[in-house]
């Protein structure tokens, strides 16, 4: 009955499962590279790699586990874990220079299965440093967000992903950009040499008013997210709009006028629509039509003032 089992298991897409593509541990720690078959059969006679980078660390063929030379004593792949699928790797005492990209490929009739995990070490002190402040630039100008990790940690193995407001525009994965919105191609980018001293800030070419807001960098750095927030404004943009109910008023194209440019602007703003009401004002009242009223409203006056004639008069006039 049990063989019947494990026959309609192997029928089935054999797949091979990773708790988390990210692992994070601290020096000193052992760290377990979990990787396992889906469905859960033995893997005892299988062929199991594990590789960090292109350097082979260890193999299991026939039955046979053996350790690469630079890995003898610090890694561990547990062989009674395999007859239930289980082929995690064990790195022990890791150490910062251990951190980087591992490979777990599983050879099983004809098909080869792989997994990628990557392991990042680091202190428990590690920060992200943002500077305070909004950050401003002109239109046109390129412009860097800086953002470090603190103490200074190589991040080119880790995860860096920068948003702006809730949208991925930039990530940086696998030693390299795997993820960019297309609207932002070639505009965003981040230094490749500056990320080996834990420098992971943003860079914009040719900023535009719409560049102007939040953006948010999130480091996956040993198992922890570091965030870190940088506010930026394009300076000097602004139109003017018409409204029914406000007349003329103020529309920033951006966030980048400070508050006191534009409390300024209402200002002037105020005093020409003043000096336009005043201008009317004695265009009205020196208009042809104006005087004619005035006449006509002085007859009005004189002919209401005249006194009525008795009937004993106009008869005496008669005469």
């Amino acid at each position: 009955m049990s063989d019947t089992k494990e026959e309609s298991k192997t029928t089935q897409a054999l797949s091979l499962v990773c708790s988390s593509d990210f692992v994070q541990s601290h020096p000193g720690d052992d760290a377990v590279l979990s990787c396992y078959l889906h469905p859960s059969i033995s893997a005892v006679s299988m062929e199991i790699r594990w590789y960090r980078e292109d350097d082979l660390v260890c193999s299991y063929t026939n039955k046979q586990i053996t350790m690469s030379v630079d890995y003898v004593n610090r890694v561990r792949l547990s062989a009674e874990h395999l007859a239930i699928g289980n082929v995690s790797l064990t790195v022990r005492d890791v150490e910062s220079s251990q951190s980087g990209s591992y490979r777990c490929e599983v050879s099983h009739e004809g098909q080869t299965l792989k997994k990628h995990i990557f392991l990042s070490v680091v202190s428990e002190d590690s920060n992200l440093i943002v500077l305070i402040g909004p950050i401003s630039a002109d239109p046109g100008r390129d412009v860097t967000l800086p953002v470090h990790l603190s103490p200074e940690t190589n991040a080119m193995s880790m995860t860096i992903r920068w948003f702006k407001g809730k949208e991925l525009i930039y990530e940086h994965r696998n030693g390299q950009r795997e993820l960019i919105n297309n609207d932002f191609e070639n505009r965003f980018s981040l230094n490749m040499r500056e990320l080996e001293r834990g420098n992971v800030s943003l860079t914009l070419r040719n900023v535009q008013p719409s560049d102007s807001g939040q953006y948010t960098c999130r480091v996956f750095h040993g198992g922890h997210l570091l965030t870190g927030k940088v506010d930026f404004q394009v300076r000097g943009w602004i139109h003017l709009r018409r409204n029914s109910t406000e007349g003329i008023r103020p529309v920033l194209d951006g966030s980048g006028l400070e508050l006191q440019l534009l409390d300024q602007l209402r200002i002037v703003m105020d005093l020409l629509r003043r000096h336009i009401d005043s201008i009317q004002l004695n265009r009205e009242s020196r208009s042809p039509s104006a005087v004619e009223d005035n006449t006509d409203s002085e007859t009005d006056q004189q002919t209401a003032q005249a006194p009525e004639t008795s009937e004993e008069e106009r008869a005496q006039e008669k005469k």
